[in-house]
């Protein structure tokens, strides 16, 4: 009788799992998860922040510059929005006054002026994706295999580009680099929360000479894409 019960316990628990999971609506399901386990929050919680509007971005300019050229950040946020429009992101490039992407470049304490969620965590960090809704506006659970990953909101965000370190010493990074980290914040800004383990990986945490997204970057952003 308790080796029936038991078999019974086991099969209803075992029903109930794969009917759990095969509730799940198609469209919160996540193909792939390639973020790292800095794409959770304070709490633990690994989350998500999207855009729900169609994206356009804006170059804010520079203030309190340091050697950083107006041209060519300005160029780079051009590039940014092309490089996501090719692979399906589509990133309109508009005035600043319709801009739900505003991109700022120049000193540390004039980017905290425009981002004051720059931290003890990111002083040495040459750019910094702040989400403007705060927290984000909650919108729903995803799911990645039995995942629950939790769902924001974030439809105006800013990107700062940093020249200096906590005591004004220019960052050890070269202002072309300054392309590839802004193409990596815009990610975030779309949606990339949290950092790819792939060192190949535009969307990794470490700044480099490279330019163009690889196809973990695109899928794991564009399966959440919300316009």
């Amino acid at each position: 009788m308790k080796k029936t019960l038991c078999i019974f316990l086991a099969l209803s628990t075992m029903f109930l799992s794969v009917y759990a999971t095969n509730s799940i609506p198609e469209a919160d399901r996540l193909s792939c998860w390639n973020a790292t386990v800095d794409s959770t929050d304070s709490s633990g919680n690994q989350r998500i922040y999207r855009m729900t509007v169609q994206p356009k971005i804006a170059f804010g300019g520079v203030m309190s510059m340091g050697t950083f050229s107006a041209s060519n950040i300005e160029a780079y946020t051009t590039y940014a929005a092309q490089e996501w429009t090719t692979v399906g992101m589509p990133v309109n490039e508009v005035n600043i006054g319709s801009a739900n992407i505003i991109v700022y470049a120049g000193k540390r304490q004039a980017m905290l002026l425009i981002d004051n969620t720059i931290t003890a965590t990111t002083y040495l960090l040459p750019g910094h994706t702040y989400f403007h809704n705060g927290t984000g506006q909650p919108e729903k659970n995803w799911y990645y295999n039995s995942d629950v990953k939790c769902g924001y909101i974030s439809n105006f965000n800013k990107v700062v580009l940093i020249w200096d370190d906590i005591i004004g010493n220019k960052l050890d990074i070269s202002e072309g680099t300054y392309k590839n980290v802004l193409l990596h914040e815009v990610g975030h800004a779309l949606g990339w929360y949290g950092h790819s383990s792939n060192t190949t990986d535009i969307m990794h945490k470490a700044a480099k000479d490279s330019f163009l997204l690889t196809s973990r970057d695109v899928n794991h952003v564009k399966q959440i894409k919300g316009y």
